[in-house]
């Protein structure tokens, strides 16, 4: 029987790595960039999972805010306002407004007489407006609440200090200008308040309540306006805090710090206890009255950057005992291990 020829034998070895008719060639490398991405990825994951030193240089945790329970409060706020403004007030409840406003221009002017007359007029008219109605009041304070608001947004257009702003907001301008809360040209474009609406509401009702004595029912403070007016504190403190350290620094008797540098250093050490000082005060005063704010994780955070790391440890463990598994977790172990690796080298 004749032997098939090398001709009619089929390629078999050759076709198991010939393409299909019409299918492109395959790369065998094609596919890595997937890989890699994956890899990198991973990678980046266990470096943020795992615990290691970190200083506490980021912003303080913002106060929770519950938005819809916010625009609850604002909206009835501007209803009130305008029924306000649909209706006539009882005489003693707009005995109230006037001699708030007059308390308004004796504050602006300066004048102690006047401003002691004026805290006397009004501590007669108030006890007469409670006894009209707590709605009644909280309606006067509403309406001068929305004109308050109009009259500064009025200033942020035009520069100009109406006799409407002096009468509802006193020296509360230049309070902001002093707390570095005001921003004019040529700093800025244009004039503007660095608080928004929400936390300009709630300076003015406790300045409103603080004035008139007249603070609690439906005119009282709600949690969630603290919350914002306490957020907005701990991002902005006031800069004549800082400025304060401007003024002599160490104790009588002490060495005098050698050169100018080491001058500017002890300044800009006592700024730096002057304002997270006060942030502190600020999250003892929010943690009273918002439990759930991490006040320990806070404290531990601006424990650390005063320089008082033995306290910085105690307030971190106090905030992962307390929330082990809490959003911050990771977040103060990373803290917890740099304020112990820095209370090892006092």
């Amino acid at each position: 029987m004749p032997k098939p020829s090398s001709r009619s034998r089929p390629p078999a070895v050759k076709a198991r790595f010939l393409p299909s008719p019409g299918r492109p060639r395959r790369d065998p490398l094609e596919g890595w960039q997937p890989a890699v991405v994956l890899v990198a990825f991973a990678a980046l994951v266990a470096l943020v999972a795992v615990p290691r030193p970190v200083e506490p240089d980021e912003a303080l945790p913002d106060p929770r805010v519950d938005r819809r329970e916010l625009a609850r409060v604002t909206s009835a706020d501007d209803a009130l306002a305008a029924a306000a403004e649909q209706e006539r007030l009882d005489i003693d409840v707009r005995e109230l407004g006037s001699a708030y406003r007059a308390y308004g221009r004796a504050d602006r002017a300066g004048q102690a007489e006047d401003l002691g007359g004026a805290r006397r007029r009004l501590a007669d008219v108030a006890g007469r407006a409670l006894k009209v109605g707590e709605i009644e009041v909280a309606k006067l304070r509403a309406f001068e609440q929305r004109s308050l608001l109009r009259e500064l947004r009025r200033w942020e257009a035009t520069g100009e200090e109406t006799d409407e702003l002096v009468e509802l907001g006193g020296s509360l301008l230049h309070m902001l200008g002093r707390n570095g809360w005001l921003v004019e040209p040529p700093v800025a474009p244009r004039r503007h308040i660095r608080m928004d609406d929400a936390a300009l509401r709630v300076v003015f009702k406790k300045r409103w309540g603080q004035i008139t004595g007249l603070e609690g029912g439906p005119i009282a403070v709600t949690l969630d306006e603290e919350r914002v007016l306490a957020g907005f504190l701990l991002r902005h403190p006031p800069s004549q805090v800082a400025a304060a350290a401007d003024g002599p620094t160490g104790t009588p008797g002490a060495s005098k710090p050698a050169g100018p540098d080491a001058e500017l250093d002890a300044v800009e050490q006592r700024r730096l206890a002057l304002v997270e000082g006060y942030r502190l005060k600020k999250v003892d005063e929010l943690s009273r009255v918002d439990p759930a704010y991490p006040a320990a994780l806070a404290r531990g955070m601006l424990a650390y950057r005063m320089g008082r790391f033995p306290l910085a440890v105690e307030q971190l463990r106090r905030h992962l005992e307390a929330a082990p598994d809490g959003r911050f977790a990771l977040r103060a172990t990373n803290y917890l291990r740099a304020a112990l690796e820095r209370a090892g080298e006092d």
